[in-house]
């Protein structure tokens, strides 16, 4: 008795036990199944450690994206310190250096599991002891300049999000400087600003390889000296940068190509031309401003634009104190 063959419709699924793996007939040959998670369009913005009149503070707070409202509890960073920067995937957020009054900065690399709220862990050491700039890939983590004693520094670096360990060298800026204020796409790290030199230029990297910063373009206005942890994000494909030093509007950049900021794209009624130690980041739909500090006067409001339609900074909620120079990150920004 003959087999009658049984004809396998398109797109019929099976299992492969050779090899493990899902498989989808497509008309001709079983293919393999590939599986993927897309990086989610919103999620959590971590606000770490800051100036909290009259002393420093270690309080980690966050607030969920998607979401107005005011800031909840997260754990608290090791140590008292402001001038930290924050960097993120969609796992890990990662504060970089601080400096605390009265104990000078730290090179000491910390990091906390956003999903879940508790205090940091060490995770390494870096060249900067604190004011450097940060932008990340889901798998990398970059480090630019800073201050470490007696000078600011020109060196970029490293981490792998995956594993701890201290960082590693990456290559160079164009010049020495801290607070350079950075955010990335998937495959490209922008910084712009920085003081005390170099305080308008916009310069580049490739973050999945190795080597010196490259000129961008620059900035609609410049950054000026004692501006701290400037606001800075990306959707993936538009980067804003500002309100900060002697920008009172947010600048954006097409993050794809090479240029200038172009001005005015959005403000803030809040965080103007005065501002000097005012932090921010992004997920893939909305800009966060905040919080910080205008002239004297520290505010704990968080504001927020939107990619799309730029425009007025509108209120978002409020930070869990009125806090200057908090590091910021979060875990659905545009280059992951």
């Amino acid at each position: 008795m003959s087999i009658i063959p049984v004809e396998v419709p398109t797109g019929a699924i099976r299992y492969n036990t050779d090899s493990n793996k899902m498989e989808c007939f497509d008309g001709t040959q079983w293919m393999q199944v590939s599986v993927s998670e897309s990086s989610p369009t919103t999620g959590r913005y971590l606000l770490g450690g800051g100036w909290t009149s009259p002393t420093d503070t270690n309080v980690i707070s966050y607030v969920n994206t998607s979401t107005r409202g005011n800031a909840f509890d997260f754990g608290d960073l090791i140590r008292d310190q402001r001038h930290a920067s924050a960097l993120a995937n969609n796992i890990r957020g990662v504060w970089d250096g601080g400096y605390k009054t009265s104990a000078g900065g730290s090179n000491v690399v910390e990091y906390v599991t956003i999903a879940t709220a508790g205090n940091t862990t060490d995770f390494g050491d870096s060249s900067a002891q604190y004011s450097s700039g940060s932008c990340a890939s889901q798998t990398r983590g970059i480090l630019a300049g800073g201050y470490a004693s007696p000078s600011n520094l020109d060196t970029i670096e490293y981490i792998t999000f995956a594993q701890t360990g201290n960082a590693i060298d990456f290559g160079n800026l164009i010049a020495a400087q801290r607070d350079p204020f950075g955010t990335s796409t998937p495959t490209r790290g922008v910084f712009a600003g920085g003081s005390p030199t170099n305080n308008n230029v916009m310069e580049y990297i490739t973050i999945a390889t190795t080597g010196n910063a490259v000129d961008f373009g620059d900035l609609s206005g410049s950054t000026s000296n004692a501006c701290y942890n400037l606001p800075a994000g990306c959707n993936g494909v538009v980067g804003f940068f500002g309100p900060g030093g002697s920008n009172l509007n947010i600048d954006r950049v097409n993050m794809t190509s090479l240029g200038n900021a172009v001005g005015s794209f959005g403000s803030s009624d809040l965080y103007t031309t005065a501002t000097k130690s005012t932090t921010g980041g992004s997920d893939k739909l909305n800009y966060f401003i905040g919080s910080g500090r205008v002239d004297t006067t520290q505010i704990s409001t968080i504001q927020t634009v939107s990619f799309t339609t730029g425009g007025k900074a509108i209120d978002f909620g409020e930070n869990v104190g009125a806090t200057e120079s908090p590091g910021a990150c979060c875990n659905a920004h545009g280059g992951l």
